[in-house]
């Protein structure tokens, strides 16, 4: 089965009935005819409104030398607006009938740097490039986020290159770069970038900084932990700058302050304040500074 305005193949056995791509521009062609609608309809209703006004003045024939006070005046008032309405009306039936253009084989859902950024206030993309804009809600499927804002919505795939992201729900995919605010990371790859605040649920962290927030599962490779709450999961190397960890595996990397409370350490470097240096470990640092009296920081947490 084939999407019946692109030719594109469908998923066999599925119930859809365009693809993700033509879904999007339907709908987006869609929400301009709706706010065309509403501003005709708005138009409209101020031509009454002055017609009802020109009835009035022909009534009583009073002159009135205001902006708007006399026919002549109301009469290219509402041409004005007849005109609008033409130009609006015109509008929507160049919409209406763009979804059922077929699009050319090389046809993609992207948005060119030489047009101004999108926004999309809620809506689906499917297989597409996001170069810049502002996301305010939706879902997104798969493609390419190029640059631009996530206010809000729900990440399914796809690959992130650069850009802001202030709250939402990530399932799966690849990150590379950017900066993220707020939110839950379910699954995936993070690649690097820097991590404000938020909860890990699970997934691979391969570089990057860390800022604060909750990491309750996942692997570890490398980058910067600054502070925050660990709960569980696999560090294989880094640098832990201060925060929480609660339990989980602890491979190898650097160690400088926070609160160790339960897990297994298998080896690391850890700040000792006596050397004002890192001190090869293989005891964690709960441990070490059991061992070692005044060696833990004494303006961070520690053991």
């Amino acid at each position: 089965m084939s999407c019946p305005i692109c030719g594109a193949v469908l998923p066999f056995g599925g119930l859809q009935r365009r693809c993700d791509r033509c879904d999007m521009e339907m709908m987006l062609h869609a929400q301009l005819a709706e706010t065309a609608e509403k501003r005709i309809a708005e138009l409209e209703r101020e031509r009454d409104e002055a017609l009802a006004k020109v009835a009035e003045l022909e009534v009583h024939r009073a002159p009135n030398p205001g902006m708007v006070g006399t026919i002549r005046d109301k009469n290219s008032l509402l041409g004005c607006k007849d005109q609008l309405i033409a130009q609006l009306r015109a509008r929507i039936a160049e919409l209406d009938a763009k979804p059922a253009e077929k699009p050319s084989a090389s046809a993609e859902l992207t948005h060119s740097t030489e047009d101004p950024p999108w926004t999309l206030t809620s809506g689906l993309n499917g297989d597409g490039i996001w170069k810049d804009g502002i996301w305010k809600d939706g879902i997104w499927k798969g493609g390419t986020w190029k640059g631009g804002t996530w206010e809000d919505g729900t990440w399914k795939s796809g690959t992130w290159k650069s850009g802001t992201w202030k709250y939402g729900y990530w399932y799966g995919g690849t990150w590379e770069s950017g900066i993220w605010k707020s939110g839950t990371w379910e699954d995936g790859t993070w690649k690097g970038g820097t991590w404000e605040s938020g909860t890990w649920e699970s997934g691979t962290w391969k570089s990057g900084i860390w800022k604060s927030g909750t990491w309750k599962y996942g692997i570890w490779k490398g980058g910067l932990w600054e502070s925050g709450t660990w709960e569980s999961g696999t560090w294989e190397s880094g640098t832990w700058k201060d925060g929480v960890w609660k339990n989980g595996y602890w491979e190898d990397g650097y160690w400088e302050s926070g609160t160790w409370e339960s897990g297994t350490w298998k080896y690391g470097w850890i700040w000792d304040e006596t050397k004002n240096d890192y001190v090869e470990s293989k005891v964690s640092p709960k441990e070490y500074y059991a061992q070692n009296p005044g060696a833990k920081p004494a303006e961070k947490g520690g053991a």
